[in-house]
């Protein structure tokens, strides 16, 4: 419903002025798939259907699109960052952003957003991410973790679903909790969940990192240095390399690298890297 509301909102601000001819201003809706993307879209029109003052602004409606007599279309897109791209977008709901999935890239959510933000960048649009809390890594972590509670320009409301709903049944949500802890610090209690977990999580990762520290160190004498690689195949990901030495019971990164592109020129570079 906060969704929709924002959609509707947004959509009512008149943006022709600062069109190209032809050039349309879109409110867009994404969610994992279609179908879910047109649920906010349809409380975004029984919002307008309902009231009065707002009926008359509709111009026409089709399978994926709303379009107002200000020029301004509410439309649902796919959840796939190589086809957002292209639109002018006055605001961009990324709905359900931790529950995306591509084959081609381990992080569409991020991938998504990406590709949303050059079409916010001309009207000053919003980027609003929604989702239910999962693992604790991606778009929606990062953003709880850097912004939730601190003095920031970006605004981050999390809370458990009785916070958001207070119509739900206490006995419902105890009865879920009883079934699945784990799954209903998620689903129900707003917090991530820390059974899912990648191998090295982003808490011990930082826990590793010297912020103090060059990007590169300089070679040392009489240092036995060995270089961990992978390659890309030359399309989307890069191709990286890391050289490391033991200091004691501490593994110390020297240097890490990475280049997208031909992965022969990589090679080259690489090679040099482990040479010196």
């Amino acid at each position: 419903m906060a969704a929709a509301l924002a959609v509707y909102t947004s959509a009512l601000i008149d943006y022709s002025s600062n069109l190209a001819p032809g050039e349309a201003s879109v409110v867009a809706c994404i969610s994992p798939t279609r179908e879910q993307a047109r649920i906010v879209q349809r409380y975004a029109l029984g919002f307008l259907r309902t009231s009065p003052e707002l009926v008359d602004e509709i111009e026409s409606i089709s399978g994926d699109e709303i379009t107002l007599k200000n020029g301004n279309v509410i439309a649902t897109l796919s959840a796939d960052y190589r086809t957002m791209r292209g639109r002018t977008l006055i605001l961009a709901i990324l709905d359900e952003a931790s529950f995306l999935r591509d084959e081609s890239s381990s992080t569409p959510d991020i991938e998504a957003a990406r590709a949303l933000l050059p079409g916010l960048t001309t009207t000053k649009g919003m980027l609003v991410i929604l989702s239910s809390p999962y693992a604790r890594r991606g778009l929606l972590y990062q953003r709880h973790k850097d912004h939730y509670g601190k003095d920031s320009d970006v605004l981050v409301v999390a809370g458990p679903s009785l916070a958001f709903n207070p119509t739900l049944e206490v006995k419902d949500i105890d009865a879920a909790r009883e079934a699945d802890p784990m799954a209903a610090l998620s689903e129900w209690d707003g917090e991530f969940r820390t059974d899912l977990t990648q191998f090295l999580d982003d808490a011990l990762i930082d826990a590793a990192v010297d912020h103090g520290r060059p990007a590169e160190l300089p070679t040392l004498p009489n240092i036995q240095y060995f270089a961990f690689t992978d390659m890309s195949g030359g399309g989307r990901d890069a191709s990286t390399i890391g050289i490391a030495h033991r200091d004691g019971d501490q593994f110390v990164v020297d240097a890490i690298r990475g280049r997208h592109g031909d992965p022969n020129a990589a090679v080259t570079e690489f090679a040099v890297l482990a040479k010196q």
